[in-house]
């Protein structure tokens, strides 16, 4: 009797102290129901966040637009002026070519040669201005890219070693930068002489400090000059995650 009370109690004490099968399927569909409710609101989030990159994928890609459009016209506008240009200089050298009463053989000579020199210059300007305008739309991005002052290093690389096929990916390109900045798009379609020239200006450039970062701008400051004795700022925007060229103070 002892014997068989006891199994009775022991039988009592593990129900009283274990879960009914219905209590366990009602706390499984308890912690199923907050997995689901996790999961669609992780999915909810993600759902948002693709939203959110599509549109500014979109807005990227119609400013994007928009500069291809400004730059396009500004191109044209360089372009149409060159050719008056070079009418001009022609109709100089037709000039200068006709008969002068008292003019030396050699003083003749001169002026033809500054003349047609000065069409030769115009000419390569304008088959580097055609050359951009078939150009335009082609874009590359870059890992220096991924912050101002290793692009500004590139930049610089780049002026010193004559290299200028990847800058006119390195500028703004929404088109909103500065005329200076446009100058430099140009670089690469520039006759040497004007290649020259321009790197004359910014010889012997280096960085003088640590980019200011504010938000999606950053500027600069660096030395130039034969002594680098002279300083400047450059000015970048973040696009897209990826730094441009925007202006040169």
């Amino acid at each position: 009797m002892t014997k068989k009370l006891l199994f009775i109690l022991s039988v009592l004490i593990l129900i009283s102290c274990g879960k009914s099968k219905e209590e366990l399927e009602l706390e499984k569909a308890k912690i199923d129901l907050e997995k689901t409710k996790l999961e669609l609101l992780k999915e909810k989030k993600e759902h948002e966040n693709n939203e959110k990159k599509n549109e500014l994928n979109k807005i990227h890609e119609q400013k994007l637009q928009v500069g291809l459009n400004k730059r396009r016209q500004k191109l044209n506008e360089y372009l149409d002026n060159a050719k008056n240009e070079l009418k001009k200089a022609k109709e100089h050298l037709n000039s200068v070519n006709s008969f002068k009463l008292g003019r030396l053989k050699s003083t003749k000579e001169k002026q033809v040669f500054e003349a047609s020199k000065k069409i030769y210059d115009i000419e390569k300007s304008i088959d580097g201005l055609e050359n951009a305008l078939s150009e335009l739309e082609l874009r590359q991005t870059f890992a220096f890219q991924d912050n101002p002052k290793s692009l500004i290093e590139y930049l610089f690389k780049s002026f010193k070693n004559k290299d200028f096929k990847n800058i006119k990916f390195l500028v703004d390109p929404y088109a909103e930068n500065s005329n200076k900045v446009e100058y430099i798009y140009l670089l690469k379609y520039f006759p040497g002489t004007e290649q020259d020239k321009f790197l004359n200006e910014v010889s012997n450039c280096r960085v003088m400090g640590a980019p200011i970062i504010d938000n999606d701008k950053a500027a600069i400051e660096f030395a130039y000059g034969e002594s680098s004795n002279k300083l400047a700022k450059m000015t970048f925007i973040k696009r897209m995650d990826k730094w441009y060229i925007f202006g040169n103070e």
